[in-house]
C-alpha cells in the first residue's frame, strides 16, 4: 500500500491547482515523469513517490576494446545545458595578467582544452588518440530528476504561500542554488567523489564546452597525482598534521584486477541514484504527519556540502588544508545522523576504527575494494596507537576530535577542559602520527553512505542506531 505524505494546510487545492498555469505541460504528466503522484482529498493536497526510474547515469563512449562508439556526439551532447558562459569563464581567466598555459599541470591542460573546443567529441577523440588505453565514460542526469528537482520547488513556492502566478520559475528563478546545488546537471562530483577522493585517483572528471561531464578513468591501479604549484608561494611555516608519513598507503594490494574502476563507478551510480531518490521522496520527510520541506532541504544541502567536503579533499590531496577538508565531510555526516538533536552522535565515533569496520566494510562489496580499505583502516588504527601511546583507540579517537576543534582555536572552552586542545597537539608533536589519514576515514564514511544510502545516510539516525 503506498504511503502518502499530506502536504502543509496552507498549500489549499486551488493554489495546488493554479500552478497548472504557469505549466507548458500538462500537469499530471509532468509529475508522472518526475515519479510523483498527487491526489486531492477534501481540503488536503497528498503527494506519493513512485519508482522515477534511473536519475543519474554513466554511459561507456567505448566498446569493449576501447575503440570510440559511432553516437559520442549524441551521447556527448544529451542532458546538457549549453551556453557561453564557460568558454567565457576560461578566456576571461586566461586574460588574467601572468596566465601562461605551459605552467599549468597536465590536468588542468586537459580540462581547458576540453572547454576550448568546440565539438566535444573531437575532444574526447584526441585525448583517446592520445591515451588508448583510458576509459571514458559520459556522466549525466535524466529529464526525471531535472524535473524531480522543479517539482520540489513547486512544493516550495506552495508552502511559503506564494502564488503561482508570481513562482519565480524557469527563467524568473532569482536565487544562484547555493543550497540546492547543480547535482541535476552536474553529476561528476557526486558519481566519482569515492574514485577521486584518495592518493591514487580511480578517474578524472572533465567538462566539455557544452556542460556534458566526461570521467577518465585509469588503465591498472590509479593515476600518479601530478605536482603543481596549487597556491600562491607564502612560506614554509605552516602547521602541518601529516606526521611521519611512511608507508601509510601500504595495504597489501599492489595492482588492482583490470576494470576495476569501472566496477567502482558502477556501483556509485547505483548507490546515487536510491540516494538521490530517498532525498527527494516526500514520505521521507514528516513532521507531525506533514510534509516539512525544510527538513528535505537540509538533507539536501547536507549531502550536497558533504560531497563538497569531499571533492575538494581530493582535489587538495597531500596538501595540508586537506585535512580540514575531511574534517569538514566528517561533521556534515555527523549533522546527517544527530538531525535536529545536538550531540546524539559525537565526532569520536565516526574517527572510531570499530565503527568504520562494522559499518563501512560490509557496504564495500567490491573484493578488492573492500581489501583495499581494510588495509588503510589498519593503517589508520596503527597511526592511533603510535600517536597515543598508552591509550585505548576510543581515547585516541577522541584525541583527533580535539585536533578538529582547532577550528574554535587552541583552547578550549566552556565544558570542555581548557587544555584538551593543546594535550592532543602535543602527543601529536612528540610521536608524529599521520593524521593526514582522516582523509580517508572521511572518503570510506562518503563511499559506504553512497554506496548504501538506506544503512548509512538515514537522517536522524547513524548506523549503529536502531
Amino acid at each position: 500500500m503506498s504511503k502518502w505524505a499530506p502536504l502543509p494546510p496552507q498549500v489549499t487545492p486551488s493554489a495546488w491547482r493554479a500552478v497548472q498555469g504557469r505549466l507548458q505541460a500538462e500537469m499530471r504528466s509532468l509529475l508522472a515523469d518526475a515519479g510523483f503522484q498527487f491526489r486531492i482529498r477534501g481540503s488536503h493536497v497528498l503527494t506519493c513517490s513512485r519508482d522515477p526510474g534511473p536519475l543519474v547515469y554513466a554511459t561507456p563512449l567505448q566498446n569493449s576494446a576501447g575503440a570510440l562508439r559511432a553516437d559520442i556526439d549524441r551521447k556527448l551532447k544529451k542532458d546538457t545545458f549549453p551556453g557561453p558562459g564557460l568558454q567565457y569563464a576560461i578566456e576571461e581567466a586566461a586574460k588574467v595578467p601572468g596566465f601562461n598555459i605551459q605552467n599549468i599541470d597536465y590536468w588542468m591542460s586537459l580540462q581547458i582544452a576540453f572547454l576550448q573546443e568546440g565539438n566535444p567529441a573531437k575532444a574526447v577523440r584526441d585525448l583517446c588518440e592520445a591515451q588508448p588505453k583510458f576509459r571514458f565514460y559520459r556522466l549525466g542526469a535524466t529529464r526525471a530528476f531535472m524535473l524531480r528537482q522543479f517539482v520540489w520547488r513547486i512544493i516550495g513556492h506552495l508552502i511559503n504561500e506564494i502564488p503561482a502566478a508570481q513562482m519565480p520559475l524557469g527563467s524568473a528563478r532569482r536565487d544562484n542554488m547555493l543550497v540546492t546545488g547543480l547535482l541535476e546537471a552536474a553529476q561528476g562530483s557526486l558519481l566519482c567523489a569515492p574514485l577521486t577522493a584518495r592518493f591514487q585517483p580511480l578517474a578524472a572528471v572533465l567538462m566539455t564546452r557544452i556542460g556534458s561531464e566526461v570521467a577518465v578513468l585509469p588503465h591498472g591501479s590509479g593515476y600518479v597525482r601530478t605536482p603543481s604549484m596549487g597556491g600562491w608561494p607564502v612560506g614554509m611555516g605552516r602547521p602541518s598534521l601529516s606526521g611521519r608519513g611512511k608507508g601509510i598507503y601500504k595495504t597489501g594490494i599492489k595492482t588492482f584486477p583490470p576494470g576495476h574502476a569501472a566496477a567502482i563507478l558502477e556501483r556509485s551510480v547505483s548507490g546515487a541514484n536510491r540516494l538521490l531518490s530517498k532525498f527527494t521522496d516526500p514520505t521521507e520527510f514528516l513532521t507531525n504527519g506533514l510534509l516539512d520541506c525544510d527538513e528535505q532541504t537540509i538533507a539536501w544541502a547536507n549531502m550536497r556540502f558533504g560531497i563538497d567536503a569531499i571533492n575538494s579533499m581530493g582535489s587538495e590531496w597531500g596538501k595540508p588544508e586537506a585535512i580540514w577538508s575531511a574534517f569538514r565531510a566528517l561533521g556534515t555526516l555527523q549533522g546527517i545522523w544527530e538531525g535536529g538533536t545536538q550531540g546524539g552522535v559525537p565526532l569520536w565515533e565516526l574517527l572510531s576504527p570499530a565503527r568504520i569496520r562494522d559499518h563501512v566494510l560490509p557496504e564495500l562489496d567490491i573484493p578488492a575494494h573492500r581489501s583495499w580499505a581494510a588495509g588503510i583502516i589498519g593503517n589508520y588504527e596503527a597511526q592511533l596507537v603510535s600517536g597515543f601511546p598508552g591509550q585505548t583507540l576510543e581515547e585516541a579517537a577522541r584525541h583527533v576530535q580535539e585536533l578538529r576543534h582547532l577550528v574554535h582555536g587552541v583552547g578550549g572552552q566552556g565544558r570542555r577542559p581548557r587544555d584538551a586542545r593543546l594535550a592532543a597537539l602535543r602527543l601529536v608533536s612528540e610521536n608524529e602520527p599521520n593524521i593526514q589519514l582522516v582523509c580517508n576515514v572521511a572518503s570510506l564514511w562518503w563511499t559506504a553512505a553512497l554506496f548504501s544510502p538506506d544503512k548509512i545516510a538515514r537522517p536522524g539516525r547513524a548506523p549503529w542506531q536502531p
